[in-house]
C-alpha cells in the first residue's frame, strides 16, 4: 500500500465513523421523546473541515434567552447529546462557534454581538466539558457574531442564531475535500 492509498483508506475510514456519529444524532432526536421538539434545531453536515453539528434556534424554542449567555435546559439536554457523540469519536478535536443574527445587540456597556456570539460558545464548551468531553478535545472557540449566516437571504432570521460544533478531520480528504456535502437531518 502506498503512502497515498494509506491516507485515502485513513479519510475513508474517519468519513465512515462521522456518518455514523450523523446516524447516531439523527437516530437520538427523534428516538428520545424528550428531544423530538427539537429535530429542526439540528443540523448535521460534513464539510472540508469536518463533521459540523449546528444547534439553531428555531420558531417558539431559542437556545439562550435574549441577551444572555446561560444556555436553557433544552441547550444543556442537545449539548449533552453532542457530547455523547463526541466523546465515542476520541481522535478528533472540536471547534465550537457561536452565530447570532443581524439584529443588532447592544446595551450601554458596549456589550455587541461580538460578545455574546463568543459568551455562547464559551457556555457551550462548559456544557460539553461538563457532560464529559475532555478539554483537551477543544481546538479551539470562537465568536462569529452575524459574520457567517445560516440563511443568507434572510440575515435577521432565528436560524442564523446557532452554535456549530465541528469534529475536526484528523485526515485529509485531499482534492475531493473542497466539495461539501450538506444533509440537514429530516423533520419526521
Amino acid at each position: 500500500m502506498t503512502e497515498q492509498e494509506f491516507k485515502e483508506a485513513m479519510a475513508a475510514r474517519e468519513q465512515q465513523k462521522f456518518d455514523k456519529a450523523k446516524e447516531m444524532l439523527e437516530n437520538a432526536v427523534k428516538g428520545i421523546p424528550e428531544l423530538k421538539q427539537f429535530q429542526g434545531s439540528m443540523l448535521v453536515d460534513n464539510t472540508p473541515e469536518g463533521l459540523r453539528i449546528q444547534i439553531t434556534d428555531q420558531e417558539g424554542l431559542a437556545m439562550f434567552p435574549s441577551g444572555s449567555s446561560a444556555p436553557y435546559g433544552h441547550t444543556r439536554a442537545m449539548l449533552d447529546l453532542v457530547a455523547r457523540i463526541v466523546r465515542q469519536l476520541p481522535d478528533n478535536r472540536i471547534s465550537i462557534s457561536g452565530h447570532t443574527d443581524s439584529v443588532p445587540f447592544k446595551d450601554p456597556s458596549g456589550y455587541t454581538n461580538w460578545e455574546l456570539s463568543a459568551d455562547r460558545a464559551l457556555a457551550s464548551r462548559r456544557a460539553l466539558i461538563a457532560s464529559g468531553v475532555p478539554e483537551n478535545r477543544v481546538d479551539r472557540v470562537v465568536g462569529r457574531a452575524d459574520q457567517d449566516p445560516l440563511e443568507k437571504n434572510d440575515p435577521k432570521g432565528l436560524r442564523n442564531r446557532r452554535i456549530s460544533i465541528i469534529l475536526l478531520r484528523e485526515n485529509d480528504l485531499g482534492p475531493t475535500e473542497s466539495k461539501t456535502l450538506s444533509v440537514p437531518m429530516s423533520k419526521k
